[in-house]
Parts: C-alpha cells; structure tokens; sequence
C-alpha cells in the first residue's frame, strides 16, 4: 500500500479478509486503499479536464486570431 501497488494490496488484504472477515486491520486496510485509489482517480480526472480545457481554449484563439487575418 504504501508504495503506491494499490491493486496487489487490494489482492492480498481480500485474500486476508477471505480466511478473516472480521479483521479490523484488514478491514481499515481495505477502506484506506479504496479511498487513496478514488482519490487518485480524481485527481488523474481533475488533470485530464485541465488538460482538454487548456487545449480548448489554445485552439479557439488559434481559431480566432486565423479567423481575424482573413
């Protein structure tokens, strides 16, 4: 978990919470990779959108400004 291999971490602590359900480090465990891999999702989707609007908005000046010359 702490090296950023949420998907392995996920892997093993399910195969933990499979021979313990009631696991409270397990379950804590499961709860915090569940909330760093969404939280990262978000922030990828938040660069993304950033990404796109930057190039939106370069690509109507760009549109804009040829648009003027003519």
């Amino acid at each position: 978990y702490k090296l950023g291999h949420y998907r392995e971490a996920r892997n093993h602590n399910d195969i933990l919470l499979q021979m313990e359900p009631r696991n409270a480090q397990a379950v804590g465990l499961r709860k915090m990779i569940d909330d760093k891999v969404r939280t990262d999702g978000l922030v990828g989707m938040a660069l993304v959108g950033g990404t796109v609007a930057a190039i939106g908005v370069v690509t109507a000046l760009l549109f804009r400004k040829s648009g003027n010359e003519h």
